[in-house]
């Protein structure tokens, strides 16, 4: 996207601790399933939502994880069935019309909602037959066409996802959500002149929709239209109430009004902004970022020494710190230490510093800047992990033990400390030490009032690819399994496909990578790359199953 990527590049996502908050889980949780019910539970939508929020690719993965688990239907459809829901004797009554409207109703009912549940089970292949066994009973039904485009995007079959949602426009060409939709498959494609037609065509049905006009404002932008950009923001502000939801638009104002050259107006929105939202650094980047682009470093940096010295502002050395920490890391660290002279208990612009220093492979010793982070903030999750590495890099192993056990005691959610145990006990303890202590992990789990059904998947998945890095093929086989009964989930499949291929079962390995890239297609590059497999790269059967 160019100078506006501030917009929307990929960000480092909320902070962790603020992350896994109780209060935080809470409230994002919230806005997914508002956003999921909201859609029909096109994830697409909900994507958008919390990207704006500012979650990470990863974290956003993880709140839809547990968003599905609450909207999962608790009902299932009992139906007449073969594997795929309905006999083809009564499919064949139903398109013959040999039974009545009502019935064929609610076949199509039953039908329809059992392949709906399917797909958000993980089970695409068999959604897929029950959609068009849908379409047999009803080839107008747009609901179907549309479900069907959202399961193609799923599996990566951008053009036949694109295929499906025209087909629903055509049938209900009205319909708002079926435009939103083929505006994220266009995007993907890159068909930029269909995504814009999409949201002129949302406009056109519905001349006050926010969201369409502000999406429509940022193609604007990339196609250098800075006059209609600015044209469909002041539409977008005029219509808005509150100022959370003026944030974006007035943000990408604030560059439409610099690339007009209207300088001045830039500003004066700049410093309303900040004044309004004295604690959002976004807000400080984006005159800078539209220098950087243009390849003028030094007016980026200069931007920000110059508001400072204005305003004396802390806030605009952070974010300088913050603007240069992937760009310029010398620059990074001399703003985060005169930002931290001025704020020493910036806990995030500490850790950060952390980062900065050890990929610098500078003298400074970052156990001190640990230590005062720490002594802040006795139990900051960050902190306590990092003296875990380094107390293992020093061979420390029980003290780092302790600290990550006082870590998993206050956060179970996050699947890297039970690996890191895991990890850190091979270092000095025996295989049935580890054991025992997997064991106890599971015991202290099960005995929890507050049983979280996730931590045991978790240290069981874990357990497994212990037993796999031991050479411990059944063992870990057995595990995988036995976790597939309580979850159908793709990465059991994945590992003891990666085992198979291990133990020279190639056959079965690919039987077990057929099912691992049914339930996740995403797999499918690892796969490609991925070391352990990296006999089959040339294979056949490999080739054609991971195109």
């Amino acid at each position: 996207m160019g100078i506006f990527d501030f917009l929307t590049k990929k960000n480092k996502g909320i902070d962790e601790n603020k992350f896994l908050s109780n209060q935080f889980q809470n409230e994002i949780c919230a806005l997914a399933l508002w956003k999921l019910k909201e859609n029909n539970s096109n994830p697409y939508i909900a994507i958008k939502e919390l990207k704006k929020v500012g979650l990470s690719d990863e974290q956003i993965d993880y709140v839809l994880e547990k968003t599905k688990k609450i909207i999962e239907p608790e009902q299932t459809f009992n139906i007449q069935n073969t594997d795929f829901g309905i006999s083809d004797d009564l499919l064949d009554k139903i398109i013959k019309k040999e039974i009545s409207e009502l019935e064929i109703r609610n076949y199509f009912d039953k039908l329809f909602s059992f392949a709906t549940y399917q797909a958000q089970n993980g089970k695409q292949k068999n959604a897929l037959e029950l959609y068009q066994k849908c379409l047999l009973i009803n080839p107008n039904a747009d609901e179907v066409y549309s479900n069907l485009s959202i399961l193609n995007y799923e599996i990566n079959d951008f053009e036949k996802s694109l295929e499906n949602i025209n087909k629903a426009i055509e049938i209900k060409p009205l319909e708002i959500i079926y435009y939103k939709n083929k505006a994220v498959t266009c995007e993907h494609l890159e068909l930029h002149e269909e995504e814009k037609k999409c949201y002129e065509k949302i406009i056109e049905i519905d001349s006050n929709n926010l969201e369409a006009t502000f999406s429509l404002s940022q193609l604007n932008v990339q196609d250098n239209e800075f006059e209609i950009a600015l044209k469909n923001l002041n539409k977008v502000i005029d219509l808005t109430d509150g100022s959370d939801e003026l944030f974006g638009p007035q943000l990408s104002k604030i560059g439409v009004l610099y690339e007009l050259g209207l300088v001045k107006e830039a500003e004066d929105l700049y410093l309303k902004m900040t004044s309004l939202f004295p604690q959002e650094i976004i807000i400080h980047h984006i005159i800078p970022n539209l220098n950087f682009h243009k390849n003028k470093i030094d007016d980026a940096k200069a931007f920000f020494d110059i508001q400072y010295k204005k305003t004396k502002n802390a806030v605009v050395l952070k974010a300088k710190a913050d603007f240069f920490f992937d760009k310029n890391k010398t620059v990074a660290i001399s703003s985060y230490d005169e930002y931290l002279a001025i704020n020493p208990n910036d806990i995030q612009a500490r850790q950060n510093r952390v980062t900065l220093y050890s990929e610098a492979n500078t003298d400074y010793d970052v156990n001190i800047e640990i230590e005062q982070i720490l002594a802040i903030v006795p139990n900051n999750v960050n902190a306590l992990f990092n003296k875990a590495r380094i107390l293992v890099s020093q061979k420390s192993y029980d003290e780092a033990l302790k600290i990550t056990e006082k870590i998993y005691s206050t956060d179970n959610t996050n699947m890297n400390y039970v690996g890191f145990i895991i990890e850190l006990l091979e270092l000095y303890k025996s295989e049935t030490e580890v054991e025992n202590y997997i064991e106890k992990l599971n015991n202290n789990n099960n005995n929890n009032n507050n049983n979280n059904p996730n931590e045991s998947y978790n240290i069981e998945y874990r357990k497994g690819l212990y037993y796999k890095s031991k050479n411990l093929y059944d063992k870990a086989i057995q595990v995988f399994n036995s976790q597939n009964k309580i979850y159908d989930f793709a990465w059991n499949y994945y590992q003891i496909a990666i085992i198979n291929n291990l133990q020279g079962k190639t056959s079965e390995s690919i039987d077990y990578l057929k099912k691992a890239f049914q339930l996740d297609p995403n797999i499918k590059e690892d796969a490609k790359t991925y070391e352990e497999l990296e006999n089959l790269h040339n294979d056949s059967q490999f080739l054609e199953i991971t195109r």
